[in-house]
């Protein structure tokens, strides 16, 4: 995880390596959800994002696993119901 410092600058010092949670593909969409571990007293959590097609760079963050692994669900129906993306049928 990059994190944008109060200076503009980047730093990966407070957060370990994300740990995959589930990834789907719909169409030409990656839907990936992680544990974000943070150290140092900031909050870790869990993160849904889309990569690619219509809805690229939509995510959604949560502080539970099973939250994280329905807000997966619910990506992966949002991606495949998109008029413009998955397998929509509008």
């Amino acid at each position: 995880m990059i994190v944008i410092t109060g200076r503009g600058t980047m730093s990966f010092k407070n957060f370990k390596l994300p740990k995959k949670i589930k990834t789907s593909r719909v169409g030409n969409s990656d839907i990936s959800t992680i544990y974000v571990y943070a150290m140092s007293g900031m909050p870790s959590f869990y993160e849904t994002m889309v990569f690619g097609g219509k809805l690229d760079m939509e995510q959604e963050r949560c502080n539970t696993k099973k939250r994280a692994i329905i807000e997966h669900a619910l990506m992966v129906d949002r991606v495949t119901h998109h008029p413009h993306d998955g397998n929509a049928t509008y």
